[in-house]
């Protein structure tokens, strides 16, 4: 039932009848204003103007009589016998009331007469004498008004309710459309609006309602440009320049469209002309109107859903990194540790036999660093071996590598170096490291360590006998004296001069080492 009223409420057909019917009222009510139909109060007027001249006749007998009895009764008979008279008073020139009766309070201090009041002069020897003050009940009934009007209001509603259905069944562009062809357009996903050459709506389909939130009726005879549309700047709307083209335009661009409930629309929109031809101006215009808001909705979750999938792989690449750097780094220094150390050097290895190229490798070992920790503590330790990592670093170029091997060893891995060229590294590495003890503030005299060089020119049978090569020289620098390098030699390992020694140990003596 609601419903109902509600579909009637919002119907085209009711609000033009209220429209009409309050047209009727306000012509009504002007021309009463404008007393377009006679003085409605000129024969009331002129009633009671009888009635108290009647009066005051009677009145002026009385008083020439002297009878004021008389003239009381004659004033009481007159009010109680009247239902249009409130209040009456007979008053004389030097102001003494001789008769009143009724609500005095309606009666004013007025000289002249007026509809509600009549004021007839007394005159006795043609002299005035007095006078008589006549006060008559309103002439605007309120509920007689509104009866009047009502009756007017509900007679018209019904009459122009009843003939309005009729004449738009004759008027109304959709009765002329055969109900086939309304059912298709009704059928369309897309809006369909057909215009008239002044772009008002002749005819608006089901899906052009529900873009708009309006039932197709209410859009009837509507400007299409009112419609709430968020052009650009200078932008010139689409149905405009169809109808100055005189042929099909479809606008590549989409449309925004506002809606009552205040969401945005985004819709792609053709044009074309109806009724043009070559003798022939355009009658209207049909305009369709496509939906994609649905789409660049899903559009922008699958942009979120994108950057969060970006997002989520630089997090986990980081993580990754972070990991790799768990799985790679030595915790302590920041070098390579032992695994990430020897699968490098493998690779490398490898492709030094597959190119013959050369490879070398450093062994390095802090000098007496048990007597580090046990007279500094483990603290100092740590330092040292931080230290000794950085230095080994600082004299690597990009493409080295040094690793923590174990404990204080390091490993440097330098791709086409040859032994004598890898020596010379590691003898600027061990005079960085005796640097280090005052440049970095240890709380050491001096700090040395011990450098052991092999070279693939040794033929060693894997990478893992290459390490062994520089051990047995870092040995045979170990049994020299320390804070030396050597470099190992397939026949015997020498002390290079510059080092400060010449003892020699031979290649093969692996178990002591120290």
């Amino acid at each position: 039932m609601l419903s109902t009223l509600m579909n009637i409420w919002r119907s085209r057909l009711f609000k033009l009848t209220i429209s009409i019917l309050l047209l009727t009222l306000s012509v009504m009510m002007f021309a009463d204003f404008f007393k377009l139909r006679g003085d409605v109060d000129a024969g009331i007027r002129d009633a009671r103007k009888a009635m108290s001249e009647a009066l005051a006749v009677q009145l002026t007998v009385l008083a020439g009589s002297g009878n004021e009895q008389a003239i009381r009764q004659t004033v009481d008979a007159f009010v109680t016998r009247s239902t249009d008279v409130g209040a009456a008073r007979l008053t004389t020139t030097n102001g003494t009331t001789m008769a009143a009766s009724g609500d005095l309070n309606q009666l004013s201090t007025d000289t002249e007469s007026t509809l509600s009041q009549m004021v007839v002069p007394i005159f006795q020897n043609d002299r005035r004498w007095g006078e008589v003050r006549v006060a008559f009940a309103e002439t605007q009934d309120l509920a007689k008004q509104l009866t009047y009007f009502g009756f007017i209001g509900i007679s018209c509603f019904v009459l122009y309710l009843l003939f309005l259905r009729k004449a738009l069944n004759q008027i109304d562009p959709s009765q002329v459309v055969p109900g086939r062809v309304n059912n298709a357009f009704n059928l369309l996903s897309e809006g369909i609006v057909i215009l008239d050459t002044k772009l008002q709506v002749m005819l608006a389909n089901d899906a052009m309602g529900r873009i708009i939130r309006r039932t197709p009726g209410d859009l009837m005879g509507q400007h299409i440009d009112e419609w709430p549309w968020e052009f650009a700047e200078d932008q010139l709307a689409p149905w405009r320049i169809a109808l100055e083209d005189g042929g099909t335009y479809a606008s590549q661009e989409p449309l925004t469209l506002r809606t009552p409930d205040k969401q945005s629309r985004r819709l792609i929109v053709n044009c074309a002309v109806v009724g043009a031809g070559e003798d022939e101006k355009a009658k209207g215009l049909l305009v369709t109107f496509d939906d994609m808001t649905a789409i660049e909705e899903k559009n922008r979750d699958l942009q979120d859903a994108l950057r969060l999938l970006k997002h989520s792989q630089v997090s986990i690449q980081e993580k990754n990194k972070e990991l790799e750097a768990l799985a790679t780094q030595d915790p302590l220094t920041g070098v390579n540790n032992r695994r990430a150390l020897l699968a490098r050097l493998a690779t490398d290895f490898a492709k030094s036999m597959r190119e013959d190229r050369p490879l070398s490798v450093i062994m390095v070992d802090i000098d007496h660093f048990k007597s580090i920790n046990d007279t500094f503590g483990h603290v100092v330790g740590d330092d040292c071996i931080r230290v000794v990592a950085n230095t080994l670093a600082a004299q690597c170029r990009e493409y080295d590598l040094v690793g923590r091997y174990g404990g204080e060893e390091f490993v440097v891995v330098l791709p086409d170096l040859t032994a004598q060229q890898a020596h010379e590294v590691a003898e600027r590495m061990r005079l960085q490291i005796a640097d280090a003890a005052t440049n970095e503030n240890l709380p050491l005299q001096e700090m040395t360590a011990s450098l052991g060089v092999a070279c693939t020119d040794s033929m060693p049978d894997d990478y893992m006998a290459l390490i062994d090569h520089a051990d047995q020289a870092l040995y045979a620098a170990k049994q020299g004296g320390r804070n030396r390098s050597i470099i190992f030699d397939s026949r015997v390992t020498k002390i290079k001069p510059e080092a400060g020694a010449t003892a020699e140990v031979e290649s093969d003596r692996r178990s002591q080492k120290v």
